[in-house]
């Protein structure tokens, strides 16, 4: 008995070691496509945010299978305003569509669209309890490189891959996007 306790035991480690691996990789400067997107958006406290993030992704979803919107990218969370002073975050979650969809006044899913924008885009592939590690890799990766982010476009991660299509972490893919400043001639161009 103490050597089967011993052998599971190892193996329940070694389970965990493999679903607790993760990397983080700033992809560097790119262009985000951009797009129309069906949303919704609330308010919360920080500690409540990933917990909302499920119902709301659910909600859109919802709606745009009852209204046969069709989808053309992952699920995305636009953070709107993040005040760690007042513990307070107003964020939006959305899903890419192909085009505009105009939504009844009293619906609370709305369409929206994102620009095309220069963004550092930074790759983290595991748990998202390793997102702050990943956000302080790519805000590194922009201070290092003198880059200066745009306080007028919000910041954004897409779900490649998510717990609805694996249940090990380890394989979660999350893109973060930053936008950036960009020069007056690169608008024009």
């Amino acid at each position: 008995k103490p050597m089967l306790a011993e052998g599971l035991q190892k193996l329940k480690k070694g389970t965990e070691n493999k679903m607790n691996a993760y990397s983080v990789n700033v992809d560097g400067i790119t262009q985000h496509g951009g797009g129309f997107y069906m949303y919704t958006t609330t308010a919360s406290k920080i500690s409540q945010v990933r917990v909302k993030m499920h119902q709301m992704f659910t909600d859109v979803s919802r709606y745009m299978e009852d209204n046969n919107i069709s989808q053309s990218g992952d699920p995305f969370v636009l953070y709107n305003q993040w005040d760690k002073q007042n513990n307070s975050a107003i964020y939006s979650v959305g899903i890419f569509t192909p085009s505009l969809v105009i939504t009844p006044a009293e619906s609370s899913v709305l369409n929206g669209i994102m620009p095309v924008q220069k963004v550092v885009k930074t790759t983290l592939k595991g748990d998202y309890k390793y997102l702050q590690r990943a956000w302080d890799e790519a805000y590194k990766y922009i201070a290092d490189n003198n880059l200066q982010p745009s306080e007028d476009q919000s910041v954004f991660e897409v779900y490649k891959v998510s717990a609805e299509e694996t249940e090990n972490p380890a394989q979660w893919v999350t893109e973060i996007y930053i936008p950036l400043v960009q020069a007056e001639e690169e608008v024009l161009n």
